[in-house]
């Protein structure tokens, strides 16, 4: 149902947007760590997203830019070291559809 509902967002996005990118973002590994069971379960809901969208989703969580030392806390990166680092990665993936 989650990933259905995700997919209608992407659709309807993708009704007034020329180019809709959908990323999944980076993860703290020193705090986060995926079963073997939540792996196969976040690849089958990818894939059923990715198929009812027609988008590659882009996966961020293990870039090799962004490290467990960049985030505050579990999730969210650091003001002035991980933002900056994520926002110049962004830069070099997407600048060009800017």
């Amino acid at each position: 149902v989650l990933g259905e509902s995700f997919s209608n967002i992407v659709k309807n996005c993708q009704r007034f947007s020329d180019n809709v990118e959908v990323i999944m973002l980076p993860q703290n590994t020193k705090w986060i760590t995926n079963t073997e069971a939540g792996k196969k379960r976040l690849a089958d809901v990818v894939k059923q997203i990715e198929q009812a969208t027609g988008i590659k989703i882009a996966d961020h969580q293990h870039i090799e830019e962004i490290t467990p030392a960049m985030y505050r806390d579990t999730t969210h990166l650091s003001r002035y070291r991980g933002d900056i680092a994520y926002t110049d990665y962004l830069l070099k993936q997407y600048g060009d559809l800017l």
